[in-house]
């Protein structure tokens, strides 16, 4: 038999759940194990949608709701801890980061005082697991955002709800089920990153959270509740230790995660005996132990800290973390938890500080008004570039080099290709610039080299995109889809203008690490085809490539005063990591097909590391394109002696 609750009770196996919950993500963000520990996050999610809708359905149940007490409860439960942490880290920053790092970081800031982060990490990193978004100190503030946009209108849409179906809990369950399913379906298959940072399709998991509010008590038999919470359990571990960065999330993959969470907390609530006893199960009586309550206790302080902390370790680091790093910043992370969660959580939770309503909500909106003000003003000034050295900043000044990349469509072949060389639309169109965003970086050399030799060309680039026929690394249909149209579309444009020579570009390394075999085929039928349509092939192998952004290191080298040991490369690491390509250009060369390898120009005489400057000057822009100066001095030198040129005829191809 079952009963609908008519009262909250703290239920310490939540606390226990929010300690597994945080675990996992901590683990994860710190390398010490579960690739997809990121699904931690969507059992906060459940857990949260499960709490709030408890609490509100509660009040409306005793007549009772007030949006003004639910913003309170939130404004004290969230914003103490978060605004700490935030100002904390703007102060860190200003000792740590470089000002185009800094820069970035105030705007963020701004972004999560108007709780929008996750439209702002959206927007700035290509995805979550990018290498760069994890030196972004306030990247986990996305999840805040998400919660804080779903509060905003779900507590109203629940009272018009409750108000308009009189109560019944029947109906509301049915809506908030089928509101779970449609987000799911449409939103599932989309813009991967898109669907990781919006609220549009992470709704439907504290929704799930909410649908189980609304369902009464469970008084199943034991059996019943130990199997559904082994399998709850099951469905959170399993995908926390086999999912990773590869894998399609959120959409389909979040439900185990998800459905776990739930059917954890709807079997985990003990139930009275007749003995006096309780009827709970092993699963919430192991996490109900004082260890796990602890951990979710300071799990929200845990979640805001260690973040920042692991972000700042890899900004300032040019090598990777040891185990015994690593453990103590884990370590370090947990005793400011503590901190935060005894002197600034929980004196706010319990009415101690602005226990009256107007001075909180006067004190929520001046410490949001300075956090925006000060990140503003860091990302005003640039990022206070005067408190490093004139050569610090220099150096930091080569990293916000653009590319010249047009991102372009398949639609955009053959009409809208970037012209190169000489602009006379009497010459015909010879050579072609084909490749990613590392094409995209060496536009200026093959540029230069076009208008050198009276060329006219055409560049077709796409981050992304490897210059290789049916070859997609892109995770939807659509992308799939446009990237090999667009492929095809270049083929068959080289075929009908007749264009002499074409450039293939990539980040080599990046493919061969994923898929080595299929590249290997797929380089093999792009140059067949290529050939076919009567072009020379030379693909352009590529430069050395480092863990660090080279500029960054060398301005970290110019604060300190002396070299820093690691970061640098020597020729046999280069050789060693590009031995698939290497192998494959002594397969694929030939009288139709060559392959131009830069690398013989990093090699100095007498320095056993390859060069990452020349003349003074900083040669790449990051950790593995070049500045636009660095192509035309690596590049240009390989294409006047690689390519053999001739003035072609300014009469149109036959």
């Amino acid at each position: 038999m079952e009963h609908a609750p008519t009262a909250i009770t703290y239920r310490p196996e939540i606390d226990g759940l929010r300690a597994l919950a945080v675990t996992i993500v901590v683990l994860f963000h710190a390398g010490l194990g579960f690739s997809g520990g990121f699904v931690g996050v969507d059992i906060f999610f459940v857990i949260s949608g499960f709490l709030i809708t408890s609490l509100l359905l509660k009040d409306l149940d005793a007549g009772k709701f007030s949006i003004v007490t639910f913003y309170e409860r939130r404004v004290r439960r969230i914003l103490p801890a978060s605004l700490v942490v935030t100002a904390l880290v703007l102060a860190a920053g200003w000792w740590l980061m470089l000002p185009s790092d800094y820069e970035w970081l105030g705007l963020s800031a701004v972004w999560h005082a108007a709780c929008a982060a996750n439209v702002f990490f959206m927007q700035r990193t290509s995805n979550y697991f990018a290498g760069s978004a994890a030196e972004m100190p306030l990247l986990h503030m996305w999840s805040l955002a998400v919660e804080e946009q779903f509060y905003v209108v779900f507590p109203l849409l629940l009272w018009v709800f409750y108000r308009l179906y009189r109560r019944s809990r029947g109906s509301l369950s049915i809506a908030i089920a089928a509101a779970c399913v449609l987000i799911l379906h449409y939103t599932d298959g989309g813009d991967p990153n898109r669907l990781f940072y919006l609220l549009p399709a992470r709704a439907w998991e504290l929704l799930i959270g909410s649908w189980l509010a609304t369902r009464p008590v469970c008084t199943r038999p034991r059996g019943v509740r130990e199997i559904a919470a082994w399998a709850g359990l099951a469905c959170m571990l399993l995908p926390a230790w086999l999912y990773s960065s590869v894998t399609k999330f959120p959409g389909f993959a979040a439900v185990p995660p998800c459905v776990g969470a739930a059917l954890y907390i709807w079997s985990g609530r003990s139930t009275l005996r007749a003995d006096g006893g309780t009827d709970q199960v092993i699963v919430a009586r192991l996490l109900s132990m004082r260890g796990p309550v602890f951990v979710g206790a300071i799990s929200y302080s845990l979640y805001l800290y260690h973040w920042p902390i692991l972000a700042f370790d890899r900004y300032r680091s040019v090598m990777p973390a040891s185990l015994t790093h690593r453990l103590l910043l884990v370590a370090l992370a947990v005793v400011l938890a503590i901190l935060s969660w005894r002197f600034v959580e929980t004196p706010f939770r319990i009415k101690r500080r602005g226990s009256r309503r107007w001075r909180l909500f006067a004190g929520a909106a001046a410490g949001l008004a300075a956090v925006a003000i000060g990140g503003w003003r860091i990302n005003a000034r640039d990022g206070v570039p005067s408190r490093f050295s004139p050569s610090a900043i220099e150096l930091d000044q080569v990293r916000r080099t653009s590319l010249h990349l047009a991102q372009l469509e398949w639609k955009d072949v053959p009409a809208n290709l970037t012209p190169m060389g000489i602009s006379d639309d009497a010459v015909p169109v010879s050579v072609l610039l084909w490749g990613d965003s590392h094409a995209g970086a060496l536009f200026p050399a093959f540029n230069e080299f076009c208008k050198s030799h009276g060329l006219r060309g055409q560049a077709a680039t796409h981050s992304g995109r490897a210059p290789l026929i049916h070859y997609s690394i892109g995770q939807t249909q659509e992308a799939v889809f446009a990237d090999h149209e667009f492929a095809e579309k270049v083929v068959q444009y080289v075929d009908e203008a007749k264009i002499k020579t074409v450039f293939l570009v990539d980040f080599w390394e990046r493919d061969a690490a994923t898929a080595a075999d299929r590249v290997a085929g797929q380089l093999e039928e792009t140059v067949h085809a290529l050939r076919l349509a009567g072009a020379t092939v030379y693909v352009v192998m590529q430069v050395p490539s480092y863990d660090v952004e080279v500029p960054r290191a060398l301005a970290f080298e110019a604060v300190a005063g002396h070299p820093i040991d690691g970061w640098r490369k020597t020729m046999a690491d280069h050789r060693r990591e590009q031995k698939f390509m290497i192998d494959l250009a002594a397969k694929l060369e030939s009288a139709e097909c060559h392959f131009i390898d830069p690398a013989k120009f990093f090699q100095r005489k007498g320095d056993p590391f390859l060069t990452v400057a020349d003349r003074g000057r900083p040669i790449y822009k990051d950790k593995h394109h070049l500045t636009p100066w660095g192509a035309r001095r690596v590049i240009g030198a390989f294409l006047n002696a690689a390519v053999p040129t001739t003035q072609p005829s300014s009469q149109p191809n036959d």
